[in-house]
């Protein structure tokens, strides 16, 4: 019999490429971990934007197949009956109580009230049936908090302390661990996306080619609209300022770079404020990269840039990992927690506590430094990264008892 390997908070559809590229990267490191195994294995992904019963994604030359399954919760009497009237939600507590292991990626920073406590159940409702199912359970490495409600903290204590391993994938969120709960198996590592494949692109000789990432989020003041992530300076005319800046050096090159992409009008948007600012700029200067169709497609382009920086974090990893010298303009301390205090890089423009002079200093400064950032880059993912790479793959084997 197979055994079952269910996948939470990694969506492969998901119109937000950093999603897309952890559930890439959890299936590639999954199989990694499992290449001495002699048993066979199911894969069960749990997605809300579930598409097909079963499919299949062809990775470094291998087909992997999944199942899909929705997410479900039974924590409060609304949710109870809607899940026992639903035959697929029905389906996903099956597939929970037949599962060997659950691994919960987060959406990479969803394990945090950081963008509202109903985010929060949706991943970690997941993590409570299986613990009531008394299932093996690891969250990959994701940033864990910040945390503001009571009643979240005691909720993500709890999964924190049931949880047979924990990888934080940076220093902050392993300091909260450590602090917090009687978690012994809780491993510093980083974020899976580092690992995710790609193929180097090239643009024209003639330039410098710069990418910028505008988040469709921040530049609608967040969820609620109104600054929901308290950012000093006003990102939208930052980012106008930003450009503008590149655009007085005659020979850069201005790439606007979405990273969550939407067919639809959406606050969370990024191709849609990219199409807003082609037509403001006017210039042939300033393009726009194309409507990527999955996460690798937007690695191989990020790639190709000589600088690159904005505010959507996958984005920005995309860019370290494929040795391109980056600028993260952070909005949380998931920013600071992973470059700054894990991968001790210090090129972080942090909008949090940064005006937009500051801010904008702080990019240029790298850019006008972006060959010892590269240098820089390079030396971190030949050790840093190398190393907690091997660790996750060293620990998913004994998790899975390999």
């Amino acid at each position: 019999m197979k055994k079952v390997i269910l996948i939470v908070g990694a969506d492969p559809y998901n119109g937000n490429r950093g999603v897309g590229a952890l559930f890439v990267s959890s299936l590639l490191m999954i199989q990694e971990a499992l290449i001495a195994s002699t048993d066979q294995y199911k894969i069960v992904v749990v997605n809300s934007s579930f598409s097909k019963p079963v499919d299949s994604l062809n990775l470094l030359g291998k087909t992997i197949s999944f199942e899909n399954t929705i997410p479900v919760s039974v924590f409060n009497v609304k949710s109870f009956i809607k899940c026992i009237m639903s035959p697929r939600a029905l389906k996903t507590i099956a597939h929970i109580y037949n599962s060997d292991f659950v691994l919960n990626v987060g959406a990479g920073d969803s394990f945090a009230d950081l963008y509202g406590e109903r985010r929060f159940n949706w991943l970690n409702d997941i993590n409570r049936i299986a613990c009531l199912f008394r299932k093996k359970i690891t969250l990959l490495p994701q940033t864990i908090g910040p945390f503001k409600s009571v009643r979240v903290i005691k909720k993500a204590n709890q999964t924190l302390k049931s949880s047979a391993l924990v990888f934080a994938r940076d220093r902050q969120s392993l300091k909260y661990v450590q602090e917090n709960c009687q978690q012994v198996r809780v491993f510093e590592a980083v974020d899976m996306a580092f690992f995710m494949p790609f193929t180097r692109s090239s643009f024209t000789s003639q330039g410098i080619h710069v990418g910028i990432n505008v988040s469709g989020l921040l530049w609608h003041g967040g969820y609620t609209r109104n600054n929901q992530f308290q950012l000093k300076p006003d990102y939208s005319k930052l980012i106008v300022d930003i450009v503008e800046r590149f655009l007085s050096i005659p020979n850069v090159v201005v790439h606007l770079v979405p990273h969550v992409v939407l067919m639809n009008s959406d606050v969370e948007n990024d191709y849609e404020i990219g199409l807003e600012l082609v037509k403001k700029f006017g210039n042939e200067r300033v393009v726009l990269s194309p409507f990527f169709l999955n996460p690798i497609q937007a690695k191989d382009y990020i790639s190709g840039l000589d600088f690159f920086t904005g505010a959507r974090m996958h984005a920005c990893i995309a860019a370290f990992s494929s040795e391109v010298p980056v600028v993260p303009m952070a909005y949380s301390r998931k920013f600071n927690g992973l470059f700054v205090d894990t991968l001790q890089y210090e090129y972080v423009a942090d909008m949090i506590h940064s005006d937009s002079e500051e801010i904008i200093s702080s990019i240029f400064h790298g850019f006008e430094n972006r060959k010892a950032l590269k240098d820089l880059i390079h030396e971190r993912m030949s050790t840093q990264v190398k190393e907690r790479g091997e660790l996750i793959i060293q620990e998913l084997k004994n998790f899975f008892e390999v």
